[in-house]
């Protein structure tokens, strides 16, 4: 195994989930400043996980065939392109496509990088390396918005960008000079993969896209509403409100990093359908919660339980791009579902607030959690199809 382009595509990851959630706290006042109403607020934030959700699968699909540094470089200059954009956008429309373009940009580099990761980790290991690859996005991801709120604090808004303009650069020159190009999986003349709809119609895919969509389906729920609970509901301050938001994606990130080796040690298939189910359980009783440590009594051990969960599911996703010759496709086909989650979960948090009060948005999203469990174990348990069983083996061209 390249353990210098595994580590550094690690970092890498960690640097553009760092860059991308630095401008999260401040997104919607920068988007209001612009004239944004309410409706274009929400277009204006779903235009990126939209973008993401389109592009995803044909861009790992074109690194199995072209490679993926060459896709990752691209994706990297037009991610630090876009970075700048912001500053220099004039109103709503405008900034939202900024947004679009930031997403498909994203789409580039997160799944290609991934599957990369897929392609040099050792067979029987794969819980172990995804575990910990995602974790340094996790982390990313959690200290992003606290850096964002801090440089806003001590000089402005603007700077933010500036700092994400930077944080990318860094990346794109780590991965320019430390990541060694890949062999395509696909070898015209010599080797062929399978299709996208093939692909689609394996059970093991769809479980796993399925999971990791309705985790990010709550997952985003969680992080954009409970603030709103934590502040408006019990009085609490926007720095704990923070503080339980961070101390939940921490643990998910420490979790994957320490636990994923589960994922290759123990049955896959039941650690997948026991965590699907019990994962959203907990989320019930977060309405009845009143104290910090009542909700990290329950965010934590969430956060621990999907963390096995997710590295268990990234293992599987290894195993099906390298059976179909498709690890960029079957990366992003995955990152899409999850990004679909992202996208659907706060209009249904959002929808059930305005009619049903703050207490039901836990509550919905933890029943779609359990439903979501069942498909997930019924396309684990349920035989594959002739047509997914003749593609296992990937004959020459």
């Amino acid at each position: 195994m390249n353990m210098r382009a595994y580590l550094t595509l690690t970092v890498a990851m960690f640097t553009v989930f760092l860059g991308l959630t630095v401008v999260s706290p401040l997104m919607s006042i920068y988007a209001k400043g612009l004239g944004a109403s309410g409706i274009w607020l929400g277009i204006f934030f779903s235009s990126f996980s939209v973008s993401r959700t389109i592009f995803m699968p044909f861009t790992g699909w074109f690194s199995d065939r072209k490679g993926r540094k060459t896709i990752m470089i691209v994706g990297l200059i037009l991610y630090c392109i876009v970075s700048i954009l912001y500053n220099l956008a004039q109103n709503i429309y405008q900034l939202t496509l900024v947004r679009f373009t930031h997403g498909f940009a994203s789409a580039m580099v997160i799944p290609v990088a991934a599957a990369y990761i897929g392609d040099i980790c050792p067979k029987g290991k794969e819980g172990t390396y995804m575990g910990r690859f995602t974790m340094s996005e996790f982390i990313g991801w959690a200290l992003g918005p606290l850096l964002g709120g801090t440089l806003a604090t001590m000089w402005n808004i603007q700077s933010v960008f500036y700092v994400m303009t930077a944080l990318v650069f860094l990346t794109l020159l780590m991965v320019v000079f430390l990541v060694p190009e890949c062999e395509p999986q696909i070898k015209p003349g010599k080797t062929r993969g399978s299709s996208i709809p093939t692909m689609l119609k394996d059970n093991k895919i769809k479980a796993i896209s399925m999971y990791m969509g309705s985790r990010a389906l709550f997952r985003q729920s969680i992080t954009a509403f409970l603030p709103l609970l934590i502040v408006e509901t019990l009085g609490m301050t926007t720095a704990t409100a923070g503080f339980v938001v961070s101390m939940y994606l921490l643990a998910g990130a420490v979790g994957q990093g320490l636990l994923g080796p589960m994922a290759d040690k123990h049955n896959r298939k039941a650690i997948l359908i026991f965590s699907s189910l019990i994962g959203p359980l907990p989320v019930f009783f977060l309405p009845q919660i009143g104290s910090v440590a009542g909700f990290l009594a329950i965010l934590i051990p969430i956060a621990v339980v999907n963390a096995v969960s997710r590295a268990t599911a990234a293992a599987y996703t290894v195993e099906a791009g390298k059976k179909y010759l498709g690890m960029g496709t079957v990366s992003g086909i995955v990152f899409a579902a999850q990004d679909a989650g992202q996208f659907i979960g706060p209009l249904i948090s959002g929808y059930s607030l305005d009619n049903f009060g703050i207490g039901s948005v836990y509550i919905a999203v933890a029943i779609l959690g359990v439903i979501s469990a069942f498909f997930v174990a019924y396309w684990l348990l349920k035989k594959e199809t002739q047509v997914v069983a003749e593609a296992e083996e990937i004959r020459p061209s």
